[in-house]
C-alpha cells in the first residue's frame, strides 16, 4: 500500500483556517486520512487571501457552518479535529482546544493557535497581540533580524508557518502512536513562534569554552556561491568534497594554486565578504561562461550545481518529472504533490503482533509522561537531513541511538548545525564495512523500531543496511531513506545540497527581491523541512505498521522538500501560475499593508488584513490619500507610509497602532534565545533550554521540544547535549551480551569504538 492509504481508517474533522492549518490536513488526506471540512460561520476569508488555498482542501469532503449539535455529532465520530489557526479581523476560534479533549477522551486535538490563544500580556494596549500571522511572527522572534546586521527583511519562504505546519504533523504522529498504547486521544498545541525553531535552532547556540569548529557557522551579511554567467542567468554551486577548489578552479580556467585537498570549506573568523571564497575572483571567471555549459561542465566534475530558476520554472524538470512530485487535480490545478512515500510492506506469513517492550539500556528519565516513550531509533544518518529527523522524535521520548563509523562524522563546517541536529542522542561507534559491524547492526536492530539513513542512492545495498535487507532481522522494521533527488530519475544518484535545492526550485530567486541578485537565506531551510517530514514519515509509517502488524518503507527527499516549501504556488488553465510571489525590491514584503518599515530608531511590521484595519491605520499616521481598499494599494502607497513612518518613534508609534487596533509588531533585534523566560516570554523563547556537554560546557540557546502535550513535562529534564564519538558504545552493546573483552578486542581490530 503506497502514502496514499496508510491512514485510511483516521477521521479528521477540520475546523483551522489559514495556510498552516489547511497544509495539516492536506498532508493528512494525501496519506489516506478521511477529511470533512466544516467551514466558520462567516466564511473563510483565506479562499481569497492564498491562490493555493481552494487546492489544499480539494480532497477533503466539505462542509458549510453547521449547528452545534451536528458539529458535536462529527466530533463523536471523529479521530481527530484541528482548531484554530491563522488570525483574521473578526475570525474567532468556534470551539476550546482544552475543552474538546475533556469531552471526548480519545480524540486528538491539534490546537495551531490564532486568536484565542493570543497574548493578552502586552503592556502598551489591552488587544490580544496577532501572533497567527507569518510577517508578525518574523518579527516577533527576531527571525527578521537574522540575515543581516544593518536591517531586517521579510523571509520569502514563510518560516513560521511551514515550521507550525511540519510540528503540528510531528505531533499528530506522535499523539496517534501514543494512542494506540494508551487508547487516549492528546492534546496537542503549536504556533507560529514555535515554527521558527524548526528552522533556526543553530544560529543561537553559544558554548561556555568554544573551539574553532563549534564557531563556524554562517555569518549574517554573507552571500554563497552563486554567480551571473554570461548569458545573463545565474548559477548555485557548492563545494565541501575534497579538492572541490582546484576541480573548481580547472573548470573555470583559473591559474591559481591551491592545496588537491582543499574542500572549499569555510574557514571560522572569515569575514562576511570571504567566507565562501574569493567571490569576486571566482565570479569574474564564471561571467566568462553560459550558465548550461558551465553546469555540464561542473557536473562532469562530480560537483553539485544547478540552474537558479523563478519559482515553478522547475516543474517540468525531468527529475521532478520522473518522482512525479507536481501533482494535478480533476480540475486541472497543478501544485506541490505529496512530499514523502511510504510503502506498506506485509510480512510473508501474515499479520505480526508488535508489542511494546523496554528496552535493558533505555534511559530511565520520566518515560511515561512523554509520547513516543518505548520507541528506539537507529539513526545511520549524517549532516542534517537525515540526523534532524531522529532528533526530532528523540525531543518527544524516542531513544535515538546513532551508529557511527569510528572514523567519525565527516563534517567539517558549520557544526553548530549538526550539532543541534545530534542533541537527544546515544552514540556508538560500529564499521558497517565489517562482517563483525554489520553482524552488530543486525543485533541492533532486533530491538529497533525505525531505522534510517540518509546515504547516497545504492550505498545502502552495498554495504547491506537497505530496508529489505534489514527485514531479514526484524520484520517488522520501518525504514526510513533520505535521499537528495530521489530514488529514481536522470540525478537520482547526484549529491546533493540544500543551497542547490533552494536555487532549482525557486527559492534564492523569491528571496533576493525584485529586480535584486539571487539570495540564499543563510539557513539550509530545505534541510530542515526534509529532517521535518522525514519525522513525520516515520511516525505515520509507525503508526500505520503497528496498527497493521507490518513493515513500512518511507522515502523523503530534498528535492521534494524544497518543492513543499513553495506549496503557496498553484497553477491552472485559466490563470498560470499565482502565488509564491517574489519579494519587492527593499526584501520588505509582498505587499504595501503587509510589510517592514523603517522607523528613525527601529522597524515595525505591519499587516492590515481587511479595510477597515486599513482605514485605521491611515487615521492614525494622518494619512489622508491612502485608497481604502488595500487591494489598490501598490509602489506609490508604499513610498508615501515609508516617508510617513521614517521620521517617527518607535514606541510612540506601535501605542499608537495598537490603540487603533491595527496589527503591528516591532522587529526584535534579540532572538528567542535572548529572551526573558517566564510567562511573559513567547512561546518559543519558553522552548529555549541549556545542557552540559563534555567537550563545551554549559551549551546555551538549545531550542527544545517544540510541540506541547497535555500531561507531558513542561521541564527539559529529558534534553541531553549531542554525544561524543562512542560515547555509549558500552552501554548499548553491553545491553545486548557482548562482554567488555569481547569490546576491547573488537576495539583493538577497529570495528567499534569507545569513547575516553
Amino acid at each position: 500500500m503506497s502514502a496514499d492509504g496508510v491512514l485510511a481508517e483516521l477521521r479528521v474533522l477540520d475546523l483551522g483556517v489559514g495556510m498552516a492549518a489547511a497544509l495539516v490536513a492536506k498532508g493528512l488526506a494525501d496519506s489516506g486520512a478521511q477529511v470533512t471540512r466544516v467551514e466558520p460561520p462567516a466564511g473563510d476569508p483565506f479562499y481569497a487571501h492564498y491562490a493555493a488555498y481552494e487546492a489544499w482542501r480539494a480532497k477533503a469532503t466539505r462542509l458549510p457552518a453547521v449547528d452545534d449539535e451536528a458539529l458535536h455529532v462529527l466530533l463523536a465520530d471523529a479521530d481527530l479535529c484541528i482548531v484554530g489557526g491563522e488570525d483574521w479581523p473578526g475570525l474567532h476560534a468556534r470551539l476550546d482546544a482544552a475543552a474538546l479533549r475533556a469531552r471526548y477522551p480519545r480524540l486528538v486535538v491539534v490546537d495551531m493557535g490564532g486568536s484565542h490563544e493570543a497574548s493578552q500580556s502586552d503592556s502598551l494596549a489591552g488587544y490580544p497581540l496577532p501572533t497567527a500571522v507569518d510577517l508578525l511572527a518574523q518579527a516577533r522572534s527576531g527571525l527578521a533580524n537574522e540575515l543581516f546586521t544593518a536591517r531586517p527583511v521579510c523571509f520569502a519562504i514563510p518560516v513560521p508557518t511551514y515550521g507550525a505546519a511540519l510540528l503540528a504533523l510531528i505531533g499528530i504522529g506522535a499523539a496517534l502512536v501514543k494512542r494506540l498504547r494508551t487508547q487516549r486521544g492528546t492534546l496537542v498545541k503549536t504556533s507560529l513562534e514555535q515554527g521558527v525553531g524548526l528552522f533556526w535552532s543553530p544560529f543561537w547556540l553559544r558554548a561556555e569554552t568554544p573551539d574553532a569548529v563549534f564557531s563556524s557557522i554562517t555569518p549574517k551579511d554573507c552571500r554563497h556561491l552563486i554567480f551571473e554567467c554570461k548569458d545573463g542567468r545565474f548559477v548555485q554551486f557548492v563545494m565541501g568534497v575534497p579538492g572541490a577548489v582546484a576541480k573548481l578552479y580547472r573548470v573555470l580556467g583559473i591559474d591559481a594554486e591551491v592545496d588537491p585537498h582543499d574542500r572549499g570549506v569555510p574557514k571560522a573568523g572569515a569575514a562576511a565578504d570571504r567566507y565562501f571564497g574569493d567571490l569576486a575572483l571566482i565570479g569574474a571567471h564564471v561571467k566568462r561562461f553560459e550558465r548550461d555549459a558551465l553546469l555540464a561542465a561542473l557536473w562532469r566534475e562530480g560537483m553539485a550545481g544547478e540552474p537558479v530558476l523563478s519559482p515553478g520554472e522547475c516543474w517540468d524538470d525531468a527529475q521532478v518529472r520522473a518522482c512525479e512530485l507536481i501533482e494535478r487535480d480533476a480540475a486541472g490545478r497543478r501544485g506541490a504533490g505529496r512530499p514523502f512515500d511510504l510503502t506498506l510492506v506485509p510480512h510473508e506469513s501474515g499479520p505480526t503482533q508488535v508489542q511494546q517492550t523496554k528496552h535493558a539500556d533505555e534511559p530511565t528519565h520520566s518515560p511515561d509522561a512523554l509520547p513516543l516513550a518505548g520507541i528506539r531509533i537507529l539513526d545511520l544518518g549524517n549532516f542534517v537531513a537525515g540526523p534532524y529527523a531522529s532528533r526530532l522524535l528523540g525531543d518527544l521520548g524516542a531513544d535515538v541511538v546513532k551508529v557511527e563509523s569510528p572514523a567519525g562524522s565527516a563534517t567539517i563546517s558549520g557544526y553548530r548545525t549538526v550539532y543541534s541536529s545530534n542533541c537527544n542522542k546515544r552514540s556508538v561507534c560500529v564499521d558497517l564495512k565489517t562482517p563483525e559491524g554489520l553482524a552488530i547492526l543486525h543485533a541492533l536492530c532486533q530491538r529497533a523500531d525505525v531505522v534510517h539513513h540518509n546515504f547516497r542512492v545504492g550505498v545502502a545495498e552495498r554495504l547491506g543496511v537497505s530496508p529489505a535487507q534489514l527485514r531479514a532481522h526484524q520484520p517488522t522494521l520501518v525504514t526510513l531513506e533520505t535521499t537528495a533527488y530521489g530514488q529514481q530519475g536522470p540525478k537520482a544518484a547526484n549529491a546533493g545540497f540544500d543551497m542547490v535545492m533552494q536555487a532549482l526550485c525557486g527559492h534564492e530567486a523569491r528571496a533576493g527581491g525584485e529586480g535584486n541578485l539571487p539570495l540564499w537565506p543563510r539557513s539550509p531551510l530545505v534541510d530542515y523541512a526534509a529532517g521535518a517530514l522525514g519525522a513525520v514519515a516515520m511516525l505515520f509509517a509507525l503508526y500505520a505498521g503497528r496498527s497493521r502488524g507490518c513493515a513500512v518503507e518511507a522515502h523523503v527527499s530534498l528535492l521534494a522538500s524544497a518543492l513543499f516549501l513553495q506549496s503557496e504556488l498553484t497553477w491552472s488553465p485559466e490563470h498560470g501560475f499565482r502565488g509564491a510571489p517574489v519579494l519587492d525590491r527593499e526584501i520588505t514584503g509582498h505587499a504595501a499593508w503587509e510589510c517592514l518599515y523603517r522607523l528613525r530608531d527601529g522597524w515595525i511590521a505591519i499587516a492590515l488584513r481587511d479595510d477597515g484595519m486599513t482605514a485605521r491605520f491611515a487615521r492614525a499616521l494622518g494619512i489622508a490619500s491612502l485608497p481604502v481598499c488595500r487591494r489598490d494599494w501598490g509602489e506609490s502607497e508604499r513610498e508615501c507610509i515609508r516617508a510617513c513612518l521614517s521620521a517617527a518613534e518607535l514606541a510612540p508609534t506601535v501605542a499608537a497602532l495598537r490603540e487603533a487596533h491595527v496589527w503591528v509588531e516591532p522587529c526584535q533585534h534579540e532572538d528567542a534565545s535572548q529572551a526573558v523566560s517566564g510567562e511573559a516570554a513567547s512561546a518559543l523563547a519558553r522552548c529555549v533550554r541549556s545542557v552540559r556537554d563534555a567537550r563545551y560546557g554549559r551549551v546555551t540557546g538549545l531550542v527544545g521540544t517544540l510541540i506541547e502535550f497535555d500531561g507531558a513535562p513542561l521541564d527539559a529534564a529529558h534534553l541531553r547535549a549531542a554525544p561524543q564519538l562512542g560515547e555509549h558504545t558500552e552501554q548499548v552493546l553491553g545491553a545486548l551480551g557482548y562482554t567488555p573483552q569481547q569490546l576491547a578486542e573488537l576495539a583493538l581490530c577497529g570495528v567499534v569504538a569507545v569513547a575516553p
